[in-house]
Order: structure tokens, then C-alpha cells, then sequence
């Protein structure tokens, strides 16, 4: 459970915040332009593709390829890779269009969590003076320090919630 607390704000009087958002110590301003050029990045890479998707709306899937993206895994093998259908379910998506659950919906919801955790980033750097990506990343690497072969394995492991999705969904990615 997250407490709240009450601190003074640079822009506004006093505000309440999570305390896991509270800066124990005052960033310094390489800290902040660290915190800041992570945060756009992750709101680049989690908006940009749907921001395409809406400049390709007019165009529609009709004028895509029908295979997609080229894909050497799915020409070798012959089954959907983890990111195969991502392309045209993040074009769906941002479009508006509900149907992007039929090919790779797992990618648009993993670029809309990058965005999402962006902007609360780029906020708490802002407002409260936080620096919760680079926390996260202490965190990420005192884990690697304790558990090295659990952080080595978890990124196949998680690669395969998308690729699950894929292959449950081949008939309409390799349509």
C-alpha cells in the first residue's frame, strides 16, 4: 500500500504524493537531465508508432503488404516470431480500431505502458524532484548483483507472453 504525503511543491503550494515518488535527497541537475532524456525516450517510443498509425489511417491496411513486415524466423520455421502482427496491430490501435486484438495486441499495450511510465517519470522529475526511473535501475541492478540467472532468463521468459499471442493468432497474422 502507497501513502500519501503532503510536501511543498515548486508549482503549487503543497501537493499530495506517493512517498515512493519523494526525493529523499535533492537530484542534481545531471541526475534531472538523466531522468528527463529517459523519460522522453520512453514517451517517443511509446507514442510514435500509434502517432504513425494515425498519420496511416487514410491508407488503411489495404495498402500494406499482405504478409507484413518480412520475417525470417516465419520464412524459416513457418510460424509467427514474438513481434510478427505487432506492425499492423499497433497501425489498428492507432487507429482506433478494435479489431488490432486479432494479431499482436500485446505490443500496443507494452508501448502504451512505456509512455504511461514516461510521462509519470517526466512528472515526478517536474513536480516532486523524483527520480523514479533511476531508481528502478539501482533496483534492476543490485537484482542482477543478487540473482544473476533469473535476470538473464526472464527476458526469453517474458518474450513468450507475445509469442504465445502470436501463435494463438496465426491464422490472422499470416493471412
Amino acid at each position: 500500500m502507497i501513502s500519501t504525503l503532503r510536501v511543498p511543491c515548486r508549482r503549487f503550494r503543497s501537493a499530495s504524493v506517493p512517498v515512493m515518488l519523494r526525493a529523499a535527497t535533492p537530484m542534481s541537475a545531471e541526475t534531472m537531465r538523466q531522468e528527463r532524456r529517459w523519460s522522453g525516450l520512453l514517451i517517443g517510443v511509446g507514442t510514435l508508432p500509434f502517432a504513425a498509425g494515425l498519420c496511416l489511417s487514410g491508407i488503411g491496411l489495404e495498402g500494406l503488404p499482405t504478409a507484413g513486415v518480412p520475417c525470417a524466423f516465419r520464412a524459416t520455421v513457418g510460424l509467427p516470431c514474438p513481434l510478427c502482427g505487432a506492425t499492423r496491430a499497433v497501425l489498428l490501435a492507432g487507429q482506433g480500431d478494435p479489431d488490432f486484438v486479432r494479431y499482436n495486441a500485446v505490443w500496443p499495450v507494452v508501448l502504451a505502458a512505456c509512455a504511461v511510465v514516461g510521462t509519470i517519470s517526466l512528472a515526478a522529475a517536474a513536480f516532486v524532484g523524483a527520480a523514479p526511473l533511476q531508481a528502478a535501475r539501482k533496483q534492476v541492478a543490485a537484482a542482477k548483483a543478487r540473482r544473476p540467472l533469473t535476470c538473464a532468463v526472464l527476458p526469453f521468459a517474458l518474450a513468450l507472453v507475445p509469442w504465445a499471442y502470436a501463435l494463438a493468432n496465426r491464422s490472422a497474422i499470416l493471412s
